[in-house]
């Protein structure tokens, strides 16, 4: 109650979250291809004053909807999305009042030789769970930079977790133009980073498993660039 319904920054004010069903993974690294149970949710909006929600995005209801970033001026909202089909996530945008969807990252020209190459699935399994994971790549975690650009994570870096006998994806960060051109890979890690966010100084604020300096579940180290 004192954090939101009686804050005089939000009292009836609007507030925006991802809805979807609770992942359930072993691993800080795997969450987004061993968590999701079921399929299912949006991007909601909360009305305070009135209690009633309505969804951002309901032409792409029936996904997975991961974390978002709204623009500085507030017109706009990046989030990662994977479909109920055989495919990795990719990064979306659209206004908040409704209206300007569209999709800025696509699948590499060799994905379908990457999938042959580390997918430990066939196509027909594959197609019959999706929810099973075919080494398809990922972009996922999406930030606004303050020049219009964006930075996300993606799993296009083809590394591995250093387990052995495992083929896990790792994610690194990425950045591209703000129509999804240009993309460059900003880190060269060996495991996986994730969730970057802006500093007011306009250093990018990541996290980052270190396998053997950190578990493999909730607690990461923080890092900057």
């Amino acid at each position: 109650r004192a954090l939101v319904q009686e804050n005089p920054l939000l009292k009836n004010q609007k507030l925006l979250f991802a809805r979807r069903y609770t992942y359930d993974s072993q691993h800080y690294y795997d969450d987004y291809y061993h968590g999701p149970t079921r399929w299912g949710g949006n991007l909601t909006e909360l009305d305070l004053a009135t209690g009633k929600t309505r969804d951002i995005v309901p032409q792409l209801s029936g996904g997975i909807f991961d974390r978002y970033d709204i623009s500085h001026d507030g017109k706009r909202v990046l989030f990662g999305y994977r479909a109920a089909k055989p495919e990795g996530y990719r990064i979306w945008e659209q206004k908040l009042d409704g209206g300007g969807l569209r999709q800025l990252t696509f699948p590499p020209a060799d994905e379908a030789e990457r999938i042959a190459r580390h997918n430990g699935y066939n196509k027909e399994s594959l197609e019959k769970d999706p929810r099973l994971y075919g080494h398809w790549t990922d972009d996922m975690h999406p930030c606004y930079l303050p020049d219009g650009r964006i930075v996300f994570v993606s799993s296009r870096s083809e590394r591995s977790v250093l387990c052995g006998d495992h083929a896990l994806t790792c994610t690194s960060l990425y950045r591209m133009g703000a129509d999804g051109e240009n993309l460059y890979q900003l880190s060269q890690g060996a495991l996986t980073e994730s969730t970057p966010t802006l500093l007011d100084d306009g250093r990018i604020l990541y996290t980052r498993w270190e396998y053997v300096y950190k578990g493999i579940a909730a607690v990461q180290s923080l890092w900057a660039m």
